[in-house]
């Protein structure tokens, strides 16, 4: 769970809006949204001040984020800047799904086979990911 997902978590538990959790931590609303929603991340300071609100460790609010996380976000962010090449790079790993399962049947290769497979499970990643972000 990365910050923004536990500053939400917290602040909803404990029945505060944003604009009394906003005004607690000495911040406008706006910033405080910008953190829920993981455009931004509060600096130490803050984090202790949120911990200390929530009567937490200040270590909970540290953000470490995973190799996938990462990667979730880079494909998240690549998605909505380029949705109709994702689109054309999802239906062009299906055709060569097709091509790959026409020659795995014809010459019963596994390893054919397999990269069938493998570019429809990529088609369909690009799929969810375009799906994801719509907006």
């Amino acid at each position: 769970m990365d910050i923004s997902q536990k500053i939400v978590r917290l602040r909803k538990r404990n029945s505060v809006s944003q604009e009394k959790l906003a005004a607690r931590l000495g911040v406008n609303r706006d910033t405080l949204n910008n953190w829920e929603r993981g455009i931004s991340e509060p600096d130490t300071a803050q984090r202790r001040k949120l911990a200390a609100l929530f009567h937490m460790s200040p270590s909970y609010f540290e953000s470490r984020p995973s190799g996938l996380s990462m990667l979730v976000k880079i494909l998240d962010a690549i998605t909505k800047k380029h949705r109709l090449a994702v689109v054309a790079a999802s239906a062009v790993f299906l055709c060569i799904a097709f091509v790959f399962l026409l020659l795995a049947v014809k010459f019963t290769s596994f390893i054919l086979g397999f990269m069938a497979l493998f570019t429809v499970f990529i088609s369909c990643l690009a799929f969810t990911f375009y799906s994801r972000n719509k907006k």
